[in-house]
């Protein structure tokens, strides 16, 4: 063994020696009321290296859910929540917009008063709210289809002034 490692392995043996010399010199008594005490610190120990990081875990777990929620309300009320300056757009500009924010792809086909857009996804709501955010930007649906496709995709054929 090299010096330091003998010098510290000394001094552990010594403070070994040490701490079971007072042990024994204690009583029955003491040493219980030791040992319940010694469980006491490590339980609470345990508590606060293991269950106290946990739960800061599990609190930042459900503010990341809110804070989904929440940008998702946004996302799926957007059209409300942009500024009058949208009045002044297109029908074939809101229809767009619309889309894009959807994450849909459309077809369309304009003339003269009325718009026809043509797209697929293959979740329901997504559809649903695309046409809630077209009637709250004013747009009037004049015809509407919804066919189920084979490949499980919804597609949406509307026309629209």
């Amino acid at each position: 063994m090299t010096k330091p490692m003998q010098t510290l392995s000394e001094q552990f043996e010594l403070a070994y020696l040490n701490v079971q010399q007072r042990w024994e010199r204690l009583t029955q008594r003491e040493q219980i009321a030791l040992l319940i005490m010694g469980t006491f610190l490590g339980l609470v120990l345990l508590v606060a290296l293991v269950w106290l990081p946990y739960q800061a875990a599990q609190k930042q777990q459900q503010r990341l859910t809110d804070l989904k929620a929440t940008a998702q309300w946004m996302q799926s009320h957007v059209a409300q929540l942009s500024s009058t300056s949208d009045q002044s757009a297109s029908l074939t500009e809101k229809v767009q917009r619309l889309a894009q924010q959807q994450g849909l792809v459309l077809q369309l086909q304009e003339d003269q008063q009325q718009i026809r857009v043509s797209t697929a996804h293959s979740q329901y709501a997504v559809l649903a709210n695309f046409l809630t955010q077209l009637t709250a930007q004013g747009v009037s649906i004049v015809s509407l289809t919804l066919q189920k496709q084979t490949d499980g995709s919804i597609q949406l054929t509307l026309v629209g002034q």
